[in-house]
């Protein structure tokens, strides 16, 4: 069975504007999402929390894509 959780990735530039840093995340702890639909309604809100988040301590976004990825619901041991 499968479920959905968050991945995204964030690129932001250097201060002197000449290089570009970019990271990977997932949330955490790790959220399962039942729906892909459940799960695209989390990630457009992690995501404009992480821009709310930058804009006010005056950071600024290169690029943001926050995805939702199929992952196993019961790992196998």
């Amino acid at each position: 069975m499968k479920v959905f959780a968050i991945f995204g990735i964030l690129c932001v530039s250097s201060p002197d504007g000449l290089d570009k840093r970019c990271m990977n995340f997932w949330e955490d702890p790790v959220v399962k999402y039942e729906t892909v639909q459940e799960c695209g309604i989390a990630a457009k809100q992690r995501g404009r929390e992480i821009e709310i988040n930058f804009t006010q301590n005056n950071l600024e976004i290169e690029s943001l894509e926050v995805y939702c990825l199929p992952i196993d619901k019961y790992k196998k041991t």
